[in-house]
């Protein structure tokens, strides 16, 4: 899959990246970076082990990147879950709001590893 397909394919627009990164060498390999990057690993621990100080930061840290790569199919569901582990607690909605974060994310994992497929 080519860089602007996958960013159609997630409702992004391209362009904003490419003028963000500068060029698709960037682009690629920071959604390879994404794709490994252990954030979401510590989120997930964190919301098992209801360590809300960390699941937050772990979330804000996602949000980030999400945004910086124009991720914006993860956006709605990880805007809203860092905002309900704001107050530094996981109750059940995080619990829930985790799980739909995490069934978009894996989503956009198999999506990029179509990208890291060409190369």
């Amino acid at each position: 899959m080519k860089l602007q397909e996958f960013y159609e394919s997630i409702g992004a627009n391209y362009e904003t990246v490419l003028n963000r990164l500068s060029n698709e060498k960037l682009i690629r390999k920071y959604l390879n970076l994404f794709y490994k990057d252990p954030t979401f690993d510590d989120l997930q621990e964190a919301i098992k082990n209801k360590d809300g100080e960390l699941a937050f930061r772990s979330a804000h840290t996602l949000k980030g990147l999400c945004l910086n790569l124009e991720l914006v199919s993860l956006l709605p569901s990880v805007k809203k879950l860092t905002e309900t582990l704001r107050n530094g607690q996981v109750n059940d909605q995080a619990i829930q709001e985790f799980e739909e974060f995490y069934m978009a994310y894996e989503e956009l994992k198999k999506k990029i590893l179509l990208i890291s497929e060409e190369e």
